[in-house]
C-alpha cells in the first residue's frame, strides 16, 4: 500500500513540475514575443517620428519663404512695415532658421531649391506668398497600436506617456495650424483672384504694384499672411524640438531591447 501511495505521489509530482514546466516555457515565448512586438513598435515610431521631422523642415521652409515673399512686396509698395515681423519666434531657436529678413536678403537658399533662382520679382513673390505646407503628423504606427490595444507593449511608462503626450500635441498643432493661421493664405490669394492677380499669373511689377496700392485690404492681407506665417514658424519650430527629443528617447529605448536581447 505504501508503495503504491508512493507511486501516486511521485506520479503527482511529475505531472505537477511537467504543467509547471509548461507554463514557464510559454511565458518565456510570451515574452519573447512581446519584447519582439515592442521592438517593432518602437521602431514604427522611430520612422514616424523621421517623417515629422522631414515634414516640419518643409513647413519650416514654406513659412520663411511666406515672410520673405510678403516683405518683398510690402517694400514694392512703400509700406513702413516691411521687414518687420510682429512675432517673436521661441528662445532658444535652432542657429540658421530666423523670421526676420531685412537688408538684401530676398528668398532663403532652402526655398530657392523649390522656385526659379534666377530672379525674385514681384509675380515670383506672390508665388511664394501662396505657397503653404503644412505639418502633416505621422502616426500610424502609433495608431495602429491604439487600436489594436499594443500601447501597453512599451514597458516604460514614462516613455509610453511622452510618447501619447506628443502625438496628442500634435494633432492639437495640426487642428490649430488648419482651423486658425492656415486660413490667411487662401484668403489673401482669394482677394487676389478678386482683383484680377493670380499667384501662377504673369503680372509685371507696376501691375501688381499699382493693384496692391489701390486696395489696401490686399496690403492687410499680406500682413495677416506674415503674422500668421511667423506665428507658424514658431509652433513648428517647437513641434521640431519635441519631436527631435522624442526621436532620441525612443531611439535610446530601442537600443537597450536590442543590447539586452
Amino acid at each position: 500500500m505504501n508503495g503504491r501511495r508512493g507511486q501516486w505521489v511521485a506520479e503527482f509530482v511529475i505531472v505537477v513540475v511537467g504543467v509547471l514546466a509548461a507554463f514557464a516555457v510559454e511565458n518565456w515565448r510570451q515574452s519573447r514575443s512581446d519584447t519582439s512586438a515592442e521592438r517593432h513598435l518602437l521602431e514604427g515610431i522611430v520612422s514616424d517620428l523621421t517623417r515629422d521631422l522631414q515634414d516640419l523642415e518643409g513647413a519650416l521652409v514654406s513659412a520663411r519663404a511666406r515672410i520673405a515673399a510678403t516683405d518683398e512686396l510690402l517694400k514694392l509698395v512703400g509700406d513702413p512695415d516691411a521687414g518687420v515681423v510682429h512675432a517673436t519666434p521661441p528662445q532658444n531657436a535652432p542657429i540658421g532658421i530666423g523670421f526676420s529678413f531685412r537688408g538684401e536678403t530676398a528668398v532663403p537658399d532652402a526655398v530657392r531649391s523649390l522656385y526659379p533662382p534666377e530672379s525674385f520679382d514681384a509675380q515670383q513673390a506672390l508665388l511664394l506668398t501662396g505657397h503653404f505646407a503644412k505639418f502633416d503628423v505621422s502616426d500610424g504606427s502609433y495608431g495602429e497600436a491604439r487600436a489594436t490595444g499594443q500601447v501597453e507593449l512599451i514597458g516604460d511608462a514614462d516613455l509610453r506617456s511622452a510618447i501619447a503626450a506628443y502625438y496628442y500635441g500634435a494633432v492639437r498643432l495640426r487642428g490649430t495650424i488648419d482651423d486658425r493661421l492656415g486660413s490667411a493664405v487662401p484668403r489673401f490669394v482669394a482677394n487676389l483672384e478678386e482683383a484680377g492677380l493670380s499667384p501662377a499669373g504673369g503680372a509685371s511689377d507696376e501691375q501688381i504694384a499699382r493693384t496692391l496700392r489701390q486696395l489696401p485690404v490686399l496690403v492687410a492681407g499680406l500682413k495677416n499672411v506674415r503674422y500668421s506665417a511667423a506665428l507658424q514658424g514658431g509652433l513648428y519650430l517647437q513641434q521640431q524640438t519635441a519631436t527631435q527629443d522624442l526621436r532620441g528617447r525612443v531611439t535610446e529605448a530601442l537600443q537597450t531591447r536590442q543590447e539586452n536581447r
